[in-house]
C-alpha cells in the first residue's frame, strides 16, 4: 500500500504512515504522528502505541521532538483496518486505504508465479508418490 497522511481533529496532517504491510495474517503499520495514542483496529483485535520511536528524520523537518515514530502490528481480521488517533480534544478516526487494482494486481502475479514454480519444481516427488 502507498503511504499517506494522518489527519487531526481540524483536519491539519499530525503524522504519517510510511509503511503498511501484510505478513501472512498479520498486519504491519509504521509512521509518525504528533498524537497521544495511535491505535490500530481490524475486527475484534486492536493494537496501541504512544509514539516515541526516534524519528530524526522528522524532528529535522518539522521541528519538536525526535520522539514520535510508533510500529503497531496485529492479527489481521476479515474487516476494513482503522487508526485512531488520540489526542487531548478527542480521538480521530482514520480508516486505512484499500490496495489499488494494480496493487492487487501485482499481488496476484507474483503469487501465481511462485505457485507455479513450486508445482513444477515438487512434479517429480508427486509423479513418483505411490
Amino acid at each position: 500500500m502507498q503511504s499517506f497522511d494522518l489527519r487531526g481533529p481540524n483536519g491539519e496532517a499530525v503524522g504519517h504512515v510510511d509503511r503498511v504491510c501484510r505478513v501472512g495474517r498479520r498486519l504491519e503499520v509504521e509512521g509518525w504522528a504528533r498524537a497521544g495514542r495511535v491505535t490500530l483496529v481490524s475486527g475484534a483485535m486492536q493494537s496501541s502505541a504512544v509514539p516515541e520511536l526516534r524519528r530524526d528524520d522528522v524532528a529535522a523537518a518539522l521541528g519538536g521532538s525526535p520522539e514520535v515514530g510508533f510500529a503497531l502490528d496485529l492479527a489481521f481480521q476479515d474487516s476494513p483496518p482503522q487508526m485512531f488517533l488520540s489526542f487531548d480534544g478527542g480521538e480521530v478516526r482514520q480508516p486505512l486505504p484499500e490496495p489499488t487494482p494494480g496493487q492487487y494486481r501485482r499481488a496476484v502475479h507474483r503469487l501465481r508465479w511462485r505457485f507455479l514454480w513450486l508445482i513444477l519444481s515438487s512434479s517429480s516427488e508427486i509423479l513418483g508418490w505411490r
